[in-house]
């Protein structure tokens, strides 16, 4: 009918007309988290500080004089970051006719805050786009440049340069690396892998990724490229970079992991400091310019310059007690102390005035905890300066040893060495003969001992088969740094619970590396027996922490001439009875 008709078309029309409208703009995804998190307030600086100056000019800004109590706060909250100014001086408070000179400080310190935020921002992004250059650090004095020349001369000239390896071993090596493929790397990657795993768990359970996990997967990454890096320059010493390429695992000395700051510095000791390899960035490393930088400041008035300051010398660092938090600065000191075996950079002491704390991760069965437990009571008991504490979870930021299970293939044990800002991680498979043992030789890395094998009078007491190493070892049985390390005057031990086993590193495991100079059939049978630690490895660590503070060594060879018998010998027994009073039993 018509009227139908009419209907059809009257709903045509209106169906096209809707079609004709605009669409609306598609609607954006939420931010990841369902919340935009707040932009940096400060910008660089203190954001309590650029508070102070954005109220200060808002008060000036509205004209006449402010109610009398919210003056008083701001003129307090100023005299809190400025309390040397004079309008400060003998517990005053300015008065509101000092706003222009309050305002002319407090800006002046939020722009000196935000120029170092910026500087180091750029640095950070000019190291980040050179990710691989390693920092030069100033090396330390040679410790045998002060000390009586026939001392000196006892020194072996192999002792002076780390690193360095013999023409005759080095032959050896090579011929190895004829037979076999010494530049492997498939399974040091999955065990680099898996480490990286294991210390991420690590980081997440203290607290020290704090939702960044890109910047923390930088930071470890950082420190695992450094670690390569170590035993790379260590073949260069060697002279077999060429030949063999390390293993990249992540590990130095076959369970060690050093801190980025440790690596870097025993990177100096080998002539590296400054070096960059040629290899492209990760992706994610990219750098931009800051923008920040050239962008006008929205809190800097020009006519500020003008007003009357009262002569106050304006530095850009608040007052302690207003001071915005920072975390605890974990680069090392580079203090030019003598070079005893925990007071340089490479390692660090603990505070023996308070006990250690230690704690577990929830991976440890209570079989495990038993097991840390007896090896720290035998640690304490023998050596009673010493004292551990547990406590119930990790201190951000703090010092504390934290013992966690490993299912790392092929490892008994990995710890850091020396005390590490943020907590020492010791990983433990317990799965290995003499568990105790492990955790007592574990712990004592943690606690700063070095290796027995590898310390610097290593070839007097042992014969390294290099025909029978794996070259992409080296790191495990090259003799440690001569300058890093003292032996405090105590004798070579086979038996020490520091000692590898004689087929650490074998390439055939049915023929020793390690053969004992001394005693062969008896000293090879106790080499890296974890029963027990031995008497000189309890006067090692009484040596370290248990003597008076006066009682010390100014020279690192301390040791070496100790054990040479030369604390009483005539020409210089005077000098080694005031410069090595430790090595020498005299204190």
């Amino acid at each position: 009918s018509r009227a139908m008709w009419l209907y059809l078309l009257i709903l045509v029309a209106t169906l096209a007309a809707v079609a004709a409208q605009p669409k609306p703009p598609p609607r954006r995804p939420a931010a990841k988290g369902g919340v935009k998190k707040p932009a940096n307030q400060g910008n660089g600086a203190n954001p309590a500080l650029v508070l102070l100056l954005r109220d200060l000019r808002k008060f000036r800004a509205a004209g006449g004089h402010p109610q009398a109590q919210a003056w008083k706060n701001h003129a307090v909250k100023f005299c809190q970051f400025f309390p040397g100014h004079p309008k400060c001086s003998g517990g005053k408070t300015p008065p509101f006719g000092a706003v222009g000179a309050m305002m002319q400080v407090t800006q002046k310190r939020v722009m000196l805050q935000r120029q170092q935020f910026h500087k180091k921002q750029q640095r950070a992004r000019m190291q980040r786009r050179k990710l691989k250059r390693i920092p030069k650090l100033q090396k330390r004095k040679d410790p045998l440049a002060n000390s009586p020349k026939d001392l000196a001369d006892k020194i072996p000239e192999d002792a002076r340069h780390w690193g360095r390896m013999k023409a005759e071993q080095r032959q050896k090596v090579k011929q190895l690396c004829g037979k076999i493929n010494c530049k492997a790397w498939e399974k040091h990657k999955a065990n680099r892998d898996r480490l990286k795993g294991q210390m991420k768990k690590f980081r997440k359970q203290v607290g020290k990724t704090e939702d960044k996990d890109d910047d923390d997967d930088d930071a470890l990454e950082l420190e695992l490229q450094r670690t390569r890096q170590l035993k790379k320059a260590l073949l260069e010493k060697a002279e077999l970079a060429a030949d063999v390429e390390p293993a990249d695992d992540g590990i130095f000395d076959s369970d060690l992991l050093l801190t980025t700051e440790q690596s870097e510095f025993l990177l100096n000791e080998l002539d590296k400091g400054g070096e960059e390899e040629e290899e492209p960035l990760p992706p994610g490393f990219e750098a931009t310019e800051s923008p920040e930088a050239t962008t006008p400041d929205p809190d800097y008035d020009s006519s500020l310059a003008g007003e009357d300051s009262d002569d106050y010398h304006v530095e850009a660092d608040d007052p302690d007690a207003v001071a915005a938090e920072k975390p605890a600065d974990p680069v090392l000191s580079r203090r030019a102390r003598a070079a005893l075996f925990f007071e340089e950079q490479f390692v660090r002491k603990w505070d023996i005035n308070q006990p250690i704390q230690y704690t577990f991760h929830e991976s440890l069965e209570e079989i495990d905890k038993n097991t840390v437990r007896q090896a720290l009571q035998t640690i304490s008991t023998n050596v009673p300066c010493l004292r551990f504490q547990y406590i119930q979870r990790p201190v951000t930021n703090g010092y504390f040893l934290y013992y966690m299970k490993t299912d790392m293939p092929g490892f008994c044990g990995l710890s850091r060495i020396g005390k590490v800002t943020g907590g020492n991680p010791i990983y433990l498979s317990f799965t290995c003969n003499g568990n105790v043992g492990v955790t007592i030789h574990e712990t004592m890395h943690s606690l700063g001992v070095d290796h027995q094998h590898i310390r610097m009078d290593r070839d007097k007491w042992i014969k390294v088969d290099w025909s029978n190493v794996n070259p992409q070892m080296y790191d495990a049985l090259a003799v440690s740094d001569a300058k890093t390390f003292t032996s405090y005057g105590v004798a070579y031990d086979y038996a020490s619970v520091m000692h590898y086993n004689a087929y650490t590193a074998a390439i055939d495991y049915n023929k020793p590396t390690l053969n004992p100079l001394v005693n062969p059939a008896q000293n090879i049978r106790v080499m890296g027996q974890r029963d027990a630690m031995t008497q000189r490895d309890v006067e090692i660590l009484r040596k370290m922490y248990c003597k008076a503070a006066s009682c010390v060594d100014t020279n690192i060879y301390c040791g070496a001439w100790a054990l040479s018998s030369l604390c009483t010998a005539s020409g210089n027994s005077g000098w080694m009875q005031q410069n090595c009073r430790k090595s020498c039993n005299l204190c």
